[in-house]
Order: structure tokens, then sequence, then C-alpha cells
């Protein structure tokens, strides 16, 4: 059986500039909804894809059908009639590699809902490894910038996931907000945070399961700069690195 380790929270922040203060971080985080780039044309990851469509005149917001059929036969467990707001963009994620995907939307607004647009599709990368699986929060999916800031996101998850073959599924809730999520203000000077669960592993165990994971000529290039003697009782990982190793060891 595998053994059960404790799990604790763990929390990184990305400062400014030197001594910035309260003030002037809400500034910028003001200053940057209005700086969000408009919705770039991108290519799909192995497990997700932008959704994007025309703005209708008139509309207060689109409903969103995804399936794997032309015919919308079933639907993408999520996606049957979503509202997604007054958006023209969204992100379709935990979805399975080289798949090929159609979606379509309603407009609506008070008087109604308007008829299907012409059905669009999207095909995940036939690739294996690393999935990264976003969740967003309503701060995201409510902002005026949603599809941009989705498009941003999505962009550097498809980077992340094309530098790690190992196949790991990560989860990951995002917002956009200057506060803690218990609506707590940044520390002085921080402009982002990021938690995440922390487990303890023994020194041993955690070494040795990275050193029998070594795949590659640069996985054992990495193996030999490991300390020869443990530098502590336990290391000290992210969910995700305590799951596989070999991730925390690239990165």
């Amino acid at each position: 059986m595998s053994a059960v380790y404790k799990a604790r929270v763990g929390e990184h922040g990305t400062r400014g500039e030197p001594n910035l203060s309260g003030v002037e971080v809400g500034a910028i985080y003001s200053q940057g909804l209005e700086e969000v780039p408009p919705v770039a044309t991108m290519a799909p990851t192995r497990s997700s894809f932008m959704a994007t469509w025309d703005r209708v005149s008139g509309a207060t917001g689109y409903r969103l059908d995804v399936s794997t059929s032309s015919s919308f036969s079933s639907y993408v467990s999520g996606y049957q009639d979503l509202n997604v707001g007054n958006v023209t963009g969204r992100i379709i994620g935990g979805l399975s590699s080289g798949t090929t995907y159609y979606y379509r939307v309603r407009a609506y607004n008070a008087l109604g809902t308007g008829g299907d647009s012409n059905a669009m599709t999207a095909t995940t990368t036939i690739t294996s490894g690393l999935v990264i699986n976003p969740t967003f929060d309503s701060s995201i999916l409510n902002n005026p910038n949603s599809a941009a800031i989705q498009s941003a996101i999505n962009q550097a998850i498809a980077i992340y996931q094309s530098l790690f073959g190992d196949p790991i599924t990560v989860f990951i809730l995002f917002r956009y907000s200057n506060t803690k999520p218990d609506g707590q203000p940044f520390p002085s000077g921080v402009l982002s945070l990021s938690d995440f669960v922390i487990y303890p592993i023994q020194w041993d165990t955690y070494i040795n399961a990275l050193r029998a994971d070594a795949k590659t000529a640069n996985d054992t290039t990495a193996n030999a700069t490991l300390p020869p003697n443990a530098l502590s009782t336990n290391i000290a990982v992210s969910s995700a690195n305590a799951g596989h190793g070999r991730e925390r060891n690239c990165g």
C-alpha cells in the first residue's frame, strides 16, 4: 500500500518592485483590467481548446454546447446549454487527447434566445504527457476581458505541457483578484499568489523514487547532481511532485 502523508498548505507570492505599497498594487491590478490584450488565435493542447465565436449585436450573453458528435446527439459533461455570459470565448478543458470536438453557441437577451450558430470544430493534440486542467473562478468568467485572460492562461499551459512527458494530471483554479480567496488583501508589494498542497515525504523514499524513475539521458544527468547524503529528514513537495518526483527534478 502507498504511504499516507499528512497534507499541509503552501503559498508562493510574486512580488513587485521593492517597497511597493498595497495602494500601488491595487492600482496596478485595476490598470491591468484595461490592458489585457485581445483574444489570440491559439492551437489546442492535449486536454483543452479555446472556443471562440463572433459577437452578436444586441446579445447580453451566450449559451454553449460541446460534443464529440457533429449532430450533438450527446454532450461533453458540463457543456450542454452552458451559460457563459457576455463573452466571445471560453476555454474547454478536461478533454481527451487526439479527439475532435464540435461546439456551437446561442445568443440571448431579455427578449429570448436565438438559434444555434454553425458548428465549429477543434481537435486536441495526440501527444501524451503532463496535463493541466484549468478551472476559472467567477472573477475571470465574469470579467469583460474573460476570453483574453483565459487565452493567455491556456497558452502558458500549452508551453508547460510541451516541456514534460510524464503522464501527470494537475488541476489548477485560477482567480483574477487582488485579494486572497478568503477576502484578505495581498501582503504589501505582492502582485500574485499561488496556493498548493504540500506533503512531507521521507528523504530516502523520495530520492529513491526519483532515481528509479529515470528514463532519459537528462534524467540520468539530473540524478547525478543529487546530494549523496540526506540534507533533512523529509522533503516538502507539492501534491503533483509528490505523485511523480521527476517533474520537480526537471523544473
